[in-house]
Protein backbone atom coordinates (compact mmCIF):
# COMPACT_ATOMS: atom_id res chain seq x y z
CA UNK A 1 0.00 0.00 0.00
CA UNK A 2 1.36 3.49 -0.77
CA UNK A 3 1.86 5.89 1.94
CA UNK A 4 -0.14 9.40 0.58
CA UNK A 5 1.15 11.20 3.34
CA UNK A 6 4.88 10.52 2.09
CA UNK A 7 4.15 11.12 -1.59
CA UNK A 8 2.60 14.45 -0.77
CA UNK A 9 5.53 15.75 1.40
CA UNK A 10 7.54 14.58 -2.10
CA UNK A 11 5.42 16.65 -4.59
CA UNK A 12 6.05 20.29 -5.17
CA UNK A 13 2.72 22.39 -4.04
CA UNK A 14 2.46 26.57 -5.47
CA UNK A 15 4.01 28.93 -3.09
CA UNK A 16 0.29 30.50 -2.66
CA UNK A 17 -1.29 26.96 -1.42
CA UNK A 18 1.39 26.98 1.53
CA UNK A 19 -0.46 27.61 5.17
CA UNK A 20 0.83 30.20 7.55
CA UNK A 21 4.16 28.78 8.94
CA UNK A 22 4.90 26.33 6.79
CA UNK A 23 8.22 26.48 4.84
CA UNK A 24 9.78 24.83 1.89
CA UNK A 25 12.29 25.09 -0.77
CA UNK A 26 11.45 26.51 -3.82
CA UNK A 27 11.73 23.39 -6.66
CA UNK A 28 10.36 25.98 -9.48
CA UNK A 29 9.38 29.02 -11.43
CA UNK A 30 6.92 28.53 -13.90
CA UNK A 31 6.59 32.35 -14.64
CA UNK A 32 5.91 34.72 -17.30
CA UNK A 33 9.31 36.16 -18.68
CA UNK A 34 8.47 39.54 -16.75
CA UNK A 35 7.71 37.95 -13.19
CA UNK A 36 10.64 35.55 -13.48
CA UNK A 37 13.10 38.16 -13.79
CA UNK A 38 10.94 40.60 -11.08
CA UNK A 39 11.39 37.25 -8.81
CA UNK A 40 14.67 36.85 -9.67
CA UNK A 41 15.84 39.55 -8.67
CA UNK A 42 14.17 39.86 -5.44
CA UNK A 43 16.28 36.45 -4.82
CA UNK A 44 13.93 33.64 -5.79
CA UNK A 45 15.43 30.75 -7.07
CA UNK A 46 15.40 27.11 -6.57
CA UNK A 47 16.88 25.54 -4.10
CA UNK A 48 16.30 28.50 -2.19
CA UNK A 49 14.62 27.90 1.17
CA UNK A 50 11.04 30.12 2.07
CA UNK A 51 8.58 30.29 4.05
CA UNK A 52 4.99 32.17 4.12
CA UNK A 53 4.84 34.25 7.27
CA UNK A 54 1.39 35.21 7.01
CA UNK A 55 -1.75 36.24 5.14
CA UNK A 56 -3.75 39.18 4.65
CA UNK A 57 -7.12 39.53 6.88
CA UNK A 58 -8.61 39.04 3.14
CA UNK A 59 -6.30 36.48 2.07
CA UNK A 60 -3.50 38.37 -0.20
CA UNK A 61 -1.20 39.63 -0.37
CA UNK A 62 1.13 36.66 1.23
CA UNK A 63 4.12 37.78 3.34
CA UNK A 64 6.88 35.44 2.68
CA UNK A 65 10.13 34.97 4.07
CA UNK A 66 13.00 34.67 2.06
CA UNK A 67 17.16 34.86 2.66
CA UNK A 68 16.38 36.79 6.24
CA UNK A 69 13.93 39.25 4.68
CA UNK A 70 10.53 39.36 4.62
CA UNK A 71 8.37 41.00 1.86
CA UNK A 72 4.70 41.03 0.41
CA UNK A 73 3.59 39.41 -2.91
CA UNK A 74 0.14 38.97 -4.61
CA UNK A 75 -1.12 35.29 -4.54
CA UNK A 76 -1.96 35.29 -8.19
CA UNK A 77 2.09 36.50 -9.04
CA UNK A 78 3.17 33.59 -7.31
CA UNK A 79 0.89 30.74 -8.37
CA UNK A 80 3.76 29.42 -10.62
CA UNK A 81 6.41 29.09 -7.83
CA UNK A 82 6.47 26.24 -7.09
CA UNK A 83 7.97 24.59 -3.25
CA UNK A 84 8.81 21.09 -2.09
CA UNK A 85 7.64 21.16 1.91
CA UNK A 86 10.14 20.54 4.37
CA UNK A 87 9.08 17.92 6.78
CA UNK A 88 8.28 19.36 10.20
CA UNK A 89 11.12 17.67 12.15
CA UNK A 90 13.88 18.69 9.15
CA UNK A 91 12.60 22.50 9.74
CA UNK A 92 13.21 22.25 13.01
Amino acid sequence: MRNTNHDQNKRPIPLCDLQTGQGGVIASLNLSEELLWKFMEMGFGVGRPIRLVRRAPLGDPLEIELMGYQLAVRAKDVQGILVRLIPKEKAS
